[in-house]
């Protein structure tokens, strides 16, 4: 009989552990750029704070080569939001972009939950500061978010509208970005993900960037989940790759102490 016991208070606590550490984590959950570009409108968990990096290798035209290593910390403080700090460094064949890029720092927050009629729908607030090397703009991008799922489909809309505060009468000062993504589980730890975006280009006289992405998640283990993906650039436009690809990391193991 103590046998049994201690056999079943085993198997409910290894399933109150899972229960507890599966929160912390959740593949579907789609974050700007790990690994494509359009995200979905939910949040991190509430009162938790997520380590993410990624890196990224873009061939461009004129066979230029560019690599982007993003290390990323987000954190659930309130509900329903997220927090973001991200430090981009930057490295390749452009000697003007190699070096430590802009820190950038934002904020989401979450209206909704979706419903069988109502999608779900987030705003986003982000603000790069000019402490790269060579940079003297401010950046703010305001992020409109809608997440819709049919059955095991999912959708995600993303529109965002980009002021660049610089004095460059070469560039641009107002920049749009849509974008439309799409996930879908293939098993229980792997979504298969695909996107589609366009975004005007930084130097004026240049066509509209269009950009295609797939990739995939794969949580490898409750707390954490690796990424990867690929995309290429349509059009006449240089601002996109020619190839690019980009592999993702996210852990979340760290409650926050309040």
């Amino acid at each position: 009989m103590e046998k049994r016991y201690a056999i079943f208070a085993i198997v409910s606590f290894m399933s109150l552990y899972h229960s507890v550490f599966a929160k912390a984590v959740d593949h579907r959950n789609l974050e700007e750029n790990l690994p494509l570009a359009v995200e979905d409108a939910y949040p991190v968990e509430f009162r938790s704070v997520e380590l993410q990096g990624r890196f990224s290798y873009g061939l461009f035209g004129n066979n230029d080569d560019q690599f982007l290593l993003e290390p990323r910390v987000e954190a659930g403080i309130l509900k329903n939001s997220q927090f973001t700090i991200k430090v981009p460094i930057v490295f390749g064949d452009d000697g003007a972009l190699e070096g430590s890029g802009n820190i950038g720092v934002g904020a989401l927050y979450n209206f909704n939950v979706e419903t069988n009629l109502i999608p779900a729908f987030s705003l986003s607030v982000q603000e790069e500061l000019p402490s790269g090397k060579d940079t003297g703009a401010f950046e703010t991008t305001i992020k409109g978010i809608i997440t819709k799922g049919f059955n095991n489909h999912r959708f995600n809309f993303n529109g965002s509208y980009i002021n660049v505060a610089n004095e460059d009468k070469n560039e641009r000062n107002d920049l749009y970005f849509f974008g439309i993504g799409y996930d879908y589980p293939i098993s229980i730890d792997a979504i298969f993900l695909a996107d589609f975006f366009t975004m005007r280009a930084k130097d004026k006289g240049v066509d509209n960037l269009y950009v295609g992405e797939v990739g995939i998640r794969y949580a490898i283990n409750p707390w954490s989940v690796l990424s990867l993906g690929v995309g290429t650039g349509f059009g006449s436009s240089d601002e996109a790759a020619e190839f690019s690809v980009t592999i993702g990391y996210q852990t979340n193991r760290l409650p926050l102490p309040f």
